[in-house]
């Protein structure tokens, strides 16, 4: 019984984020002729705050904040995960994760403590 309800949330989340500006787009289905700004997704011709696509996705679907981590950079239209070694407080912050944390993919918070890393690490070193 989860599978079906996987699927649906999984199509919601789909229809709600992913759906490129209709007025942006030219003859070509992938040339797109105007970005949206950073912090911003276009979506049915309309530009929506990626701050409050995120509150609408936590409060309708009653998972927690999951697309905490994320962020939408200028040029794209939709959002992206925080990278390794980032750390993404909201949608328009991207910054190095601090010396001593080490920050997976998709960090909104520096959890993870690694006396050997610096800062932006890529990697979780191990202490020698």
């Amino acid at each position: 019984m989860m599978r079906p309800l996987f699927i649906l949330i999984f199509c919601a989340l789909q229809c709600l984020l992913f759906i490129p500006c209709s007025h942006a787009q030219t003859s070509s289905s992938n040339e797109i002729s105007e970005n949206c700004p950073g912090g911003f997704i276009c979506m049915n011709g309309k530009q929506e705050s990626c701050d409050d696509i995120r509150m609408k996705v936590r409060d309708t679907f009653k998972f927690g904040d999951i697309l905490a981590g994320t962020h939408c950079p200028g040029g794209k239209d939709q959002l992206v995960n925080c990278p390794i070694g980032q750390v993404c407080t909201n949608s328009t912050s991207v910054e190095p994760c601090p010396s001593g944390m080490f920050c997976p993919h998709k960090t909104s918070v520096p959890e993870i403590k690694c006396g050997a890393c610096g800062v932006g690490s890529t990697t979780k070193k191990r202490p020698m």
